[in-house]
């Protein structure tokens, strides 16, 4: 230290350390060169900026992904909100983003058609080897890693076209999971826009049309005396 303009101390580099300090600022962050100078990070940016020296921000922003995740981990942020979901405010926004002029899809697929079109050949490829390894797990009776739906066997092109037509018309389509035992079921309702010839259609193609059910009215227990 020696005395500054104001008549404070004030830190200086000697040439030896001036030398190590160049070749370390750029790629290091400064919560780390502080530790090794023995200063506060305060002082570091301050050298820095005296120095007319400049951050590497492609290692900076990594070494500091890593340091957020390692964070993370530590405190159990990822235990926490594993299985839970996008909250509805997310989903929201990302569907007016999406919609919106600021798309960066539709931005890509305009400026760079030839990336946009190679990352959807990459995703379509490891989609195609995630159903593959589902399907050899459940062949193996081995438990399932993911919620895919993988039936046994899929809808005809023909099926998909009147399951759409029947939704766009009012009718409400069963669960399509094979479990559930509604995935060949559609019904209707009293808001239900029907048409003979085309339920006629969609039972020659393997559905079978039901009423919905009403919803069970749930019974109120009367109050005891006691309670009263």
């Amino acid at each position: 230290m020696r005395p500054g303009a104001h008549g404070k101390k004030e830190y200086y580099l000697t040439p030896e350390l001036e030398e190590v300090f160049r070749s370390l600022y750029p790629t290091h962050l400064d919560k780390e060169i502080a530790e090794l100078f023995g200063l506060c990070k305060g002082t570091i940016l301050k050298l820095g900026r005296k120095l007319g020296l400049k951050k590497d921000m492609e290692v900076i922003i990594a070494k500091r992904a890593v340091n957020i995740k390692r964070t993370c981990v530590e405190r159990g942020v990822y235990a926490r909100k594993r299985n839970h979901g996008m909250p509805p405010q997310c989903i929201e926004a990302a569907r007016c983003r999406m919609q919106s002029d600021r798309n960066p899809l539709r931005r890509m697929k305009e400026d760079d058609p030839e990336r946009f079109h190679a990352m959807y050949r990459r995703i379509s490829a490891d989609r195609k080897a995630l159903i593959k390894s589902e399907r050899r797990r459940a062949d193996m009776m081995l438990g399932r890693r993911t919620k895919l739906n993988l039936p046994q066997f899929n809808y005809t092109r023909k099926q998909t076209y009147y399951r759409h037509e029947a939704m766009r018309r009012g009718y409400i389509l069963g669960d399509f999971r094979e479990s559930m035992g509604e995935r060949y079921t559609i019904y209707w309702n009293r808001d239900t826009e029907r048409a003979p010839i085309f339920e006629r259609n969609i039972e020659n193609n393997g559905f079978t049309l039901r009423e919905l059910p009403a919803p069970r009215r749930q019974r109120q227990r009367r109050r005891s005396d006691d309670e009263d």
